[in-house]
């Protein structure tokens, strides 16, 4: 299992946090999930164009906003 996501869109960061996050984060922008959906498939349609998911009026500069978890620099 993963203990982080990190989601990009153009290049820049549009989720960088713990997997059970991902749901509700996204709804905070408008996304809605069936019972049935497939996270990874909806976070991919995110990913690519996000105002095919999310509220309408929605851009990729409020996502990118939105995170605020810097990628934590892993010591080996």
């Amino acid at each position: 299992m993963f203990d982080r996501v990190i989601l990009l869109s153009e290049g820049y960061t549009i989720f960088n946090s713990k997997p059970s996050l991902v749901k509700d984060h996204f709804r905070q922008f408008g996304l809605k999930m069936s019972k049935f959906a497939n996270p990874a498939d909806k976070m991919s349609n995110i990913a690519a164009q996000p105002w095919s998911e999310l509220r309408e009026g929605i851009t990729l500069a409020d996502l990118v906003a939105a995170v605020r978890t810097p990628i934590p620099k892993y010591n080996k």
